[in-house]
């Protein structure tokens, strides 16, 4: 071909154009010299070499077409291919467009078609990127393909590996159709273009044009918080049966796939999610840690205390996330890992596929992943080795401070859970020793208790101590237990002591001590009074009634139940609404005081709260001398009724006023009207008096118009 063009070349050269014809004599065609426009006529020049000739338009092109057959042909001679080339040869995508989702392939078929000329034929398609989203690290493959609706035709040889599809070797004069498919599997969502480039082999001609490919990944649906499951337990991660957050689906490091027995190999699609679900049922039906408490005494920095497994469902029934199918190793290894191990990479099992899982934790604490510390929060890589399976594991570590830590479990910026995690060290403090009664009566059926709290040097709340107490004055209060961070006071006699509180037996050498102040009172009244919060009430409002029983000494009565009233209890004179008044003679008094409530009467009047002292007062019944009485007293008033009465009463008195003033000017008005008709009469007489006299003086300037013309004329003549 190179000589063809090589020819052409210089014969057009040699070809001018003017007034549609054209010199082809052979000296213009192959020396380098002026041609001149031909004559209208033909002439000779005289002394002259050129002989310019006028030739019709047939002959020239005559002449051209024989010029260019001859060039091609020793073009065609000079480059003849050493091999055979496929004729026809197309590429065909079955789609131009496809959408996909993020760790699920997308296919679309790739067709070859042409018409070889001998053995050697071979026809190629090559897969690139034109463009594809910024994280992207999967390239498309190619892999054989045929099925009833793309069947392959001339009995192809197919090859297909990574980005490249060829077809070849087949007999010459035979039509070839080869069908390839063409996939990728996003690891990020985005918009990308994979363009398809033919080629026919080295020197041959290529018909067929470059197609493009443009695929869609969506983002996958956000987590849902309902339908994922994160279940803390306590201990390191690893293998070892309980210590692990999910007793099933784990492998040898505790991270969760199916679980490890031989039943389980080669798992379906199908089978991986109703094993799963079953999972979860059992684990939601189990007892799974909200929080968590650990010593830290003699931890080191760095050492995981909890573990927690995660897994990530993108709706709310985890049964119906999108799964990736996924087989595992058999036994003996046939992955070359180890027995139960995941295949390759593209066979692990998703069930939100590309979902990342964050853990954060503060304001104490380290999150560890894949067996290392990563600080106060991680967020998984899609090249971490877990972050395909079905089970996400993150453990929690002690940082070298205490407290409580909140762990937080998100993916995709949606929290699926919190838990708790308490880092305590050792007891340095009681931040809190509290009695149970204020006051309590003599006796191991009165005794109290004194409840202590625990706390570390950091002030983070510990576990329950262990404590003892001593008491200042045995006579009084004597003190037993500590189990648990409690100790038992009992009242020797009427009194007040104080109990320390340690960490050592009878205080010897402690290091920790708190000191709480006890009082021992009597449980038998003085004096018992009956108090309202209010001294009187609008009809249904609420009244608080307080019963108060004091002792000889001017103390509260010691805490608990007693007779301190009759039998009768507290009664009302006026029926009221929703009581808690005791009908009884028992009453229960905390810090000497009980306390009731009623809601007034709708009516209005006078309320009495009555009723008589109990056994548990100290006043000695005689004939003459019965127990007294205890009341209270309280009025009843509806201030709505009385200032309604009083409003009427008021619009009465300005309604009377008010008719008054009207009938004062009824009578003003009809004396005006008197004197409004005298007025008009007055007019009217008027009227004729000024009617009169203008007539008269009318008749008067007549009079004078007379007699001043009679002047005139006089005076003319």
């Amino acid at each position: 071909m190179k000589h063809v063009k090589i020819h052409l070349n210089r014969f057009l050269r040699r070809v001018r154009i003017h007034g549609g014809e054209f010199d082809t004599s052979a000296r213009a065609m192959y020396r380098d010299e002026v041609v001149y426009p031909l004559q209208a006529e033909p002439r000779m020049v005289r002394g002259s070499t050129i002989e310019r000739k006028q030739m019709s338009t047939k002959t020239t092109f005559k002449r051209i077409t024989l010029v260019t057959v001859a060039a091609l042909g020793l073009g065609v001679l000079a480059s003849a291919p050493s091999s055979a080339a496929p004729m026809g040869d197309q590429l065909i995508l079955a789609s131009a467009t496809s959408t996909g989702t993020i760790g699920t392939a997308t296919s679309v078929v790739v067709t070859q078609k042409y018409l070889s000329t001998g053995t050697s034929d071979t026809v190629t398609a090559t897969a690139s990127f034109v463009s594809y989203p910024d994280g992207n690290a999967a390239l498309p493959s190619f892999a054989t393909f045929t099925d009833a609706t793309y069947v392959d035709a001339g009995s192809p040889n197919k090859t297909a590996a990574n980005l490249v599809a060829a077809t070849g070797s087949v007999a010459a004069s035979t039509a070839v159709t080869a069908n390839f498919k063409l996939s990728l599997t996003a690891v990020v969502s985005g918009t990308y273009v994979i363009r398809v480039t033919p080629t026919t082999g080295t020197g041959n001609p290529v018909l067929a044009l470059a197609k493009d490919w443009t695929v869609t990944v969506a983002a996958p649906a956000a987590p849902s918080a309902t339908g994922s499951r994160v279940y803390m337990a306590a201990g390191p991660l690893g293998g070892g049966g309980g210590a692990v957050a999910t007793h099933a689906l784990k492998d040898g490091g505790g991270y969760h796939k199916v679980a490890s027995d031989s039943s389980t190999v080669g798992h379906t699609r199908a089978q991986n999610v109703a094993e799963l679900a079953g999972h979860i049922v059992t684990k939601d039906a189990a007892s799974t840690l909200a929080t968590y408490e650990t010593t830290t005494v003699g931890m080191s920095i760095g050492t995981q205390v909890a573990n927690v497994a995660v897994i990530v469902a993108n709706t709310d029934s985890i049964t119906t996330s999108t799964w990736m199918a996924a087989t595992q190793g058999t036994p003996g290894g046939t992955c070359g890992i180890s027995d139960y191990s995941p295949c390759a990479a593209s066979a692990y099992y998703f069930n939100a596929p590309g979902v990342l899982v964050t853990a954060s934790i503060s304001p104490v604490g380290f999150v560890t992943y894949g067996g290392s510390v990563k600080g106060t929060t991680y967020t998984e890589l899609s090249t971490d080795g877990t972050v395909n399976y079905l089970q996400r594991s993150f453990g929690v570590a002690y940082s070298g401070k205490n407290g409580a830590a909140t762990l937080t479990i998100s993916a995709n910026g949606v929290t699926l859970a919190t838990k708790t995690i308490n880092f305590v060290g050792a007891v340095t403090s009681y931040p809190t020793a509290t009695v149970s009664k204020n006051q309590f009566g003599t006796g191991a059926a009165d005794s109290a208790t004194i409840t202590v709290t625990g706390a570390d040097a950091d002030l983070t709340a510990t576990a329950a101590p262990t404590v003892y107490g001593v008491s200042a004055d045995t006579t009084i209060a004597t003190v037993t237990g500590g189990t648990g961070g409690v100790l038992y006071v009992t009242g020797v006699k009427v009194g007040k002591t104080s109990i320390k509180v340690c960490n050592t037996s009878a205080c010897t050498d402690a290091t920790v001590t708190k000191t709480v102040n006890v009082n021992i009172t009597e449980k038998t009244a003085k004096t018992v009074v009956l108090t309202t919060d209010a001294a009187s009430y609008g009809p249904g409002t609420k009244v608080t009634v307080t019963l108060t029983a004091t002792t000889a000494t001017g103390q509260p009565m010691a805490d608990g139940t007693y007779s301190l009233l009759s039998s009768t209890g507290l009664d009302t004179n006026l029926a009221v609404q929703g009581d808690t008044l005791p009908t009884t003679d028992s009453v229960t008094v905390k810090d000497g005081k009980a306390t009731y409530t009623f809601y007034a009467p709708v009516g209005t009047g006078t309320l009495l709260i009555t009723g008589t002292e109990g056994t548990a007062t100290d006043h000695v019944v005689t004939s003459t001398a019965p127990k007294p009485a205890v009341s209270a007293t309280v009025s009843v008033t509806n201030a709505a009724v009385d200032n309604a009465t009083a409003a009427a009463e008021l619009a009465e008195a300005a309604a009377q006023d008010a008719t008054d003033a009207a009938l004062d000017a009824a009578d003003e008005a009809k004396a005006a009207g008197a004197l409004a008709q005298e007025a008009v009469d007055l007019v009217t007489e008027l009227s004729t008096q000024v009617a009169t006299l203008i007539a008269a003086l009318k008749e008067q300037i007549a009079a004078l118009t007379k007699l001043v013309i009679k002047i005139q004329k006089k005076v003319k003549a």
